[in-house]
């Protein structure tokens, strides 16, 4: 256009000058651009020469500073304030739990309570840090991610060595990771990218469903994590649900993993004994059922007050691990118990909410996908407290002590952060045209 182009990009550029979110401006610019092109097409139809229809339709579309100030109301970089808080108060009470268990007489090294101080600082930091990251790399990247965390989990297998039945650790020399509290999280990132680039009427694309699926199911039996492997088959099943996959395909992955899921549980003897002892919590009470009726007794003990500070219970072994609920409620009573039980299902609400917000279909689905996670943690380690469902290993976020899954777990809350700050981008609806 000439001179024309170069006035519908100076008052685009003039709009965007009020707009301090700068990673709105590509989009609003193309949503203005858009707007412009309709209305000077529309007056060039009806006879108004090119010059003129450029500048009818720049006075159509209203003043560019009033935009400009509307739209960086739109697109302010907010962040969820509530998500930020429950984060915070969780970890410092997983982090007074543990000083508290470690000086009131429980054999724990006071330097885990350093250690937990250092791990809730390096977490907060690297939360702050992906609040400003561009989430969206990891979209074009998720393929990639996904098959070096598959590499990792595969090298895992066969070096780690197994420590209480399982293969979680990867020993760093000064530092022991669980690597397959992080892959959760990563394979929740690169899914949804996956997934929405399937095509349900092919079937070479239905084969590439299956492998992604059961490459990690197979990665974590071999491991032997019970729960990993739980949480990645309800996490994908969920976002095949999520990206409207074919029912059929979601019927046929629930049944095969059902399917898989009773294999993997009856081939493993233990595995059937802690069935057992969780159907029948009397038949073994000094064996198999030792944690399920010590538990039993500890709360039932319990009043509306707990206990207080100065007598924890000696007869749960690691209690600052799975088992920290038990400790908190016995401490601080039923009061105190509840407390923590409704901070959590707020912060599983506040996720769900977040979600709903977010406009992007990849940032909403990573969001969910972590959800999935964190609710299923804090869902299972409640209930299995409670004696509804059977133990196993799985942590209560950011309240049970572990240095690498609090920073993962704050890492995650970080991304969330970014999704969420970036809730608006494709929301250019607030633009006001005059007619």
């Amino acid at each position: 256009m000439g001179i024309e182009a170069y006035k519908i990009d100076e008052y685009i550029n003039r709009v965007c000058s009020h707009v301090k979110y700068k990673k709105a401006h590509n989009e609003i610019k193309e949503e203005l651009f858009d707007h412009l092109q309709e209305k000077i097409e529309g007056l060039m139809e009806n006879g108004i020469i090119e010059e003129e229809a450029v500048k009818e339709s720049i006075l159509q579309m209203g003043d560019a500073e009033i935009i400009g100030k509307q739209l960086n109301e739109s697109h302010k970089a907010v962040p969820e304030i509530s998500i930020i808080l429950l984060t915070v108060v969780l970890s410092l009470i997983g982090l007074l739990s543990i000083y508290f268990i470690a000086t009131r007489g429980i054999d724990l090294n006071i330097d885990r309570v350093y250690r937990t101080i250092f791990y809730n600082v390096l977490g907060c930091c690297i939360m702050t840090a992906l609040y400003f990251f561009n989430y969206k790399t990891l979209e074009r990247y998720s393929k990639i991610i996904y098959t070096i965390i598959s590499l990792i989990l595969f090298f895992q297998c066969i070096v780690c060595p197994e420590i209480n039945g399982t293969k979680r650790w990867i020993n760093l020399g000064f530092l022991s990771m669980d690597i397959t509290e992080m892959s959760l999280f990563l394979y929740a990132i690169t899914l949804p990218k996956m997934l929405q680039d399937l095509e349900w009427d092919s079937i070479k694309h239905i084969a590439y469903l299956f492998f992604i699926a059961f490459i990690p199911l197979g990665l974590y039996v071999l491991l032997n994590t019970m729960m990993c492997l739980i949480i990645y088959l309800v996490l994908f099943i969920t976002l095949m649900i999520l990206v409207k996959a074919k029912l059929r395909y979601i019927l046929i992955m629930i049944f095969t993993v059902l399917g898989g899921t009773i294999t993997f549980i009856a081939s493993r003897e233990y595995h059937i004994k802690r069935l057992m002892v969780f159907l029948h919590p009397e038949s073994d009470p000094n064996g198999a059922g030792y944690i399920n009726s010590q538990i039993s007794l500890v709360l039932k003990s319990v009043g509306l007050y707990g206990h207080g500070l100065n007598s924890p219970p000696r007869t749960i072994p690691e209690i600052q691990n799975d088992f920290v609920l038990t400790y908190i409620i016995y401490a601080f009573g039923w009061i105190g118990g509840i407390v923590v039980i409704s901070l959590a299902f707020i912060f599983i609400i506040r996720l769900f909410m977040a979600a709903k917000k977010i406009r992007d279909s990849f940032g909403s689905l990573v969001i969910q996908g972590f959800l999935c996670i964190f609710a299923l943690k804090f869902i299972w380690n409640i209930l299995m407290i409670l004696g509804f469902m059977p133990i196993v290993s799985v942590s209560l976020p950011f309240i049970s002590y572990g240095g690498s899954g609090l920073v993962v777990q704050m890492a995650a809350v970080g991304l969330i952060l970014s999704i969420y700050k970036a809730k608006n981008l494709s929301n250019t609806s607030s633009i006001s045209i005059k007619s």
